[in-house]
């Protein structure tokens, strides 16, 4: 399964209130600290400076990349309990 396939399957997935926490690991902990970052560069960078669209663009890989680990690991999660 491709990651696109798992992020709509886990989007439209019925939610389960039993299986509603998550174990983070520390490399979904990284990325959080690194789309956070990311995000507070493009909120301290103003729209018309040349280094905006190169912090957007990070801004958007890291979360991205931090919402496909959550998803993955959500997945492990859920196969261990089914």
């Amino acid at each position: 399964m491709t990651d696109l396939q798992c992020c709509q399957q886990a989007a439209t997935a019925s939610p389960c209130l039993k299986k509603a926490s998550l174990t983070l690991i520390p490399y979904q902990l990284e990325l959080i600290r690194t789309a956070a970052e990311a995000h507070r560069r493009v909120l301290d960078t103003r729209a018309i400076s040349p280094d905006w669209q190169a912090a957007y663009s990070a801004w958007l890989n890291a979360a991205e990349s931090l919402a496909v680990a959550i998803i993955h690991q959500a997945a492990r999660e859920a196969r261990r309990h089914d």
